[in-house]
C-alpha cells in the first residue's frame, strides 16, 4: 500500500492523503481507518486519530482490534473515564483477551480501585499461569495495599517466569525494603543485575541504597562496573563522579571524577552541569566552578542542593554577598539533602 511506503519514509501527510483516498472507495474498511489513525498519531494529531478509531468502531462495533486501539489511545491521552466503557464492553465480549484485561487493570489501578485491579491481575494469572504479567501486576497492587509479603511473593513468581525482566526484580527489592529486609533487597538487586547483564535501573537503585546504608565504596564499584560495560552511559558517569567527590578526596579519585564530569561542561541538563561545577569546586577551582553552577541554578532555581553548591563556590571565590543569597535559598523551608547542614553552617558564618 502506498500509505505504508509513505509512513516508512516519514511522509505522514502523504500517508493520510492516500488513506483518505482509499476510504472514499471503502468507507467501512476498519483496517484502513486503523491505519489512518496510526498515520495521524505519527503526525502528532491524537484528536484526528481518535476520530478515525471512533469511526472504525461505529462501522464495526464488535471489531476487537479497533476497540483495543481506541481504548489504548484514550488511556495514552489521559482519558480513563472515556476509555472505561470501551474496555468494559471489550472484556464482556472477550473475557479471555489479555490486552483488554490489561487495559482494564490500568484504569482500575489509576483510579486506586486496588481490589478490582487485583481481581483483574489474578484473572490474567489464571489465563496465563506460565507468563509473568499477572504476577507482576498483582505485585504492584499488593505494594499499593502495603501487603509487602504478598507483593514480594508475586514479584518472585514473575522473576522465576521471566528471569531477564529487570522490572520484576525492582518490584521484589522494593517489597523487601518495605518489610525492612535491606540485605534481602540488596541480594535481589544483585541477582537481577547478574541476570539482566547490568540493567541500568537496577544498578542505580542498588547504588543509591548502598550509599544510604553507608556503603559508598560498594556503590562506587557498581557504577564502575556499569561504565566498564557501557562507557557511554552518561547517567552512570554523572552519578559516579558525584560519589567520588563526595566520599573520596585522594588525587586519583578526584582526577577520575573530573574526567567523567568534563563531558557535562556544555550540558543543557542542570543536574549534569551541577556535577561538573561541583567537581571543579572540590578540585579547588572556585572561580571556574561559579559560572557553571550559576547556569545550573538558572535552569533549576527550585533545586536547593544546586543553590548550596553555588553558594559554597561563591563563598570560596570571595563573593560573600552572592554566597549569602544562594545559601539562604539553599536552606529555606524544610530543606533536606546531603550537605544541608554544611549550608546552614556556612550561612551562619556569613551573618
Amino acid at each position: 500500500m502506498r500509505a505504508d511506503l509513505a509512513l516508512a519514509k516519514g511522509d505522514t501527510n502523504g500517508a493520510v492523503t492516500d488513506l483518505r483516498a482509499v476510504l472514499r472507495d471503502q468507507p467501512n474498511s476498519v483496517p484502513i481507518r486503523r491505519a489512518l489513525a496510526r498515520a495521524h498519531l505519527k503526525a502528532g494529531d491524537a484528536a484526528l486519530a481518535e476520530e478515525a478509531l471512533r469511526a472504525a468502531v461505529q462501522s464495526s462495533p464488535r471489531d476487537l482490534l479497533a476497540r483495543l486501539d481506541l481504548a489504548q489511545l484514550l488511556l495514552q491521552q489521559g482519558k480513563p473515564e472515556a476509555a472505561l466503557p470501551v474496555i468494559e464492553q471489550l472484556v464482556k465480549d472477550e473475557p479471555n483477551n489479555i490486552a483488554a484485561l490489561e487495559a482494564l487493570y490500568r484504569v482500575q489501578a489509576g483510579a486506586k480501585d486496588l481490589e478490582a485491579a487485583l481481581k483483574t491481575a489474578n484473572a490474567i494469572q489464571a489465563l496465563q499461569p506460565k507468563l509473568p504479567l499477572g504476577y507482576y501486576l498483582a505485585g504492584l497492587v499488593q505494594q499499593g495495599q502495603q501487603k509487602s509479603t504478598e507483593a514480594s511473593e508475586s514479584f518472585a513468581a514473575a522473576v522465576a517466569l521471566a528471569p531477564t525482566d529487570w522490572q520484576a526484580y525492582r518490584g521484589q527489592a522494593a517489597a523487601e525494603l518495605a518489610r525492612g529486609n535491606v540485605d534481602a533487597a540488596i541480594s535481589v538487586f544483585r541477582q537481577g543485575i547478574a541476570a539482566t547483564k547490568g540493567a541500568a535501573p537496577l544498578v542505580m537503585e542498588l547504588a543509591t541504597l548502598l550509599e544510604q546504608q553507608g556503603r559508598p565504596e560498594e556503590a562506587i564499584a557498581e557504577y564502575e562496573a556499569m561504565l566498564a560495560a557501557d562507557p557511554n552511559n552518561i547517567i552512570g558517569a554523572n552519578n559516579l563522579a558525584m560519589l567520588l567527590v563526595t566520599y573520596r578526596k585522594d588525587e586519583k579519585r578526584l582526577v577520575r571524577a573530573e574526567e567523567l564530569a568534563k563531558q557535562f561542561a556544555k550540558s543543557p541538563n542542570p543536574a549534569f552541569l551541577d556535577t561538573y561545577g561541583w567537581v571543579l569546586y572540590v578540585r579547588g577551582r572556585y572561580a571556574d566552578a561559579v559560572p557553571v553552577l550559576k547556569e545550573a541554578v538558572a535552569k533549576a532555581p527550585q533545586a536547593q542542593v544546586l543553590q548550596y553548591h553555588l553558594g559554597m563556590a561563591q563563598l570560596k571565590a570571595g563573593d560573600r554577598a552572592a554566597a549569602r543569597t544562594s545559601l539562604e535559598a539553599a536552606v529555606k523551608g524544610e530543606a533536606s539533602y546531603p550537605g544541608v547542614e554544611e549550608a546552614r553552617a556556612a550561612l551562619a558564618g556569613l551573618k
